[in-house]
Formats: structure tokens, C-alpha cells, sequence
């Protein structure tokens, strides 16, 4: 049996609606919504290589436990001083016929400007993130290394 890490991003709707109505009789002009300002802060292809803030295991993590990715040498020079935050999930520790498994969740980029956005990335360096031995737990010091790509465009949005 061999151990387990998977790394997935954290996919949620942040849409709302508004459904206020006035009465014709209350305004004359039709009222015009604000279109929310959306900002690009990494593309689709981009890498993001960040060190990780805190040691992460299969020993001694639980599930929803919170890391994050500090920005080291990424492309564009746009991400400069970025982080990622994620969590995780999944989070077994090995046992007599049990194998060490956990997925490192990355849901949101911060820009040094305070700019969050939520991302869809993938992790590119998982073999540093594998155990020793098949049926060891997994361990991953700080301040690793991992390198991402992102899958889909990350926008911001603010309402103006």
C-alpha cells in the first residue's frame, strides 16, 4: 500500500442577489444596478511557487487545520509578496493495514495590497510531499517548497 497526498482548490459560489423592487409611482427613472469591478490577479497557466507556513502530518494535523503558501519566486512579478491559505481534508494517519492519506485544500490568494481572490490551482510538486515508506505517515516540514499552477483565471471582485 502506498500513502496518499492529493491537493484540490476550494470551488464556491460567492454570488448573491438582490431582489428589492420599488413602485413606478416611487421614481420615475428605472434604477440602474453598480457593476462590481473585477480584477485579474493571476491567469490561467500561471505558476506560484510559495514555502509553506507551518509543518504539516498525517500524525498530527486534523482535518480543517489551516496552512499557508508564502509567495517565493512566482511570475508574474504581480504576486510578489502573495499568499496562498488552504486547509486540509481527508487527514488519516497510517496504521497496521491503514494508509497515510491527506488533501491540502487551497482556497484563496492574498496580494500584498490586501486583494483576495479564490483560486483554482493544482499542485505541481507532490513527490517532495510523499512519506519515506508505504505504510509511514506523511510528514512535510516548513517551509517546503511547492509549486502550483493555476487551472483557471483568479479574479477579485469589488462592489463600487
Amino acid at each position: 500500500m502506498a500513502a496518499s497526498i492529493a491537493a484540490c482548490s476550494n470551488h464556491t459560489s460567492n454570488a448573491t442577489a438582490s431582489g428589492g423592487q420599488s413602485s413606478p409611482a416611487a421614481s420615475s427613472a428605472p434604477a440602474v444596478p453598480t457593476a462590481p469591478h473585477v480584477e485579474t490577479v493571476a491567469e490561467a497557466g500561471t505558476y506560484f511557487y510559495g514555502k509553506l507556513d507551518r509543518p504539516l502530518s498525517t500524525k498530527k494535523n486534523k482535518n480543517g487545520n489551516n496552512f499557508t503558501l508564502v509567495e517565493t519566486t512566482s511570475k508574474p512579478f504581480s504576486l510578489a509578496g502573495s499568499e496562498i491559505d488552504g486547509h486540509l481534508t481527508g487527514v488519516q494517519s497510517a496504521g497496521p493495514n491503514r494508509t497515510a492519506k491527506m488533501t491540502l485544500v487551497f482556497d484563496d490568494i492574498r496580494l500584498f495590497d490586501g486583494t483576495k481572490a479564490p483560486v483554482d490551482v493544482e499542485l505541481l510538486s507532490s513527490a517532495t510531499l510523499s512519506p519515506k515508506t508505504p505504510q509511514a505517515d506523511i510528514a512535510v516540514p516548513a517551509r517546503t517548497l511547492l509549486e502550483l499552477r493555476f487551472k483557471s483565471t483568479a479574479r477579485a471582485t469589488e462592489s463600487q
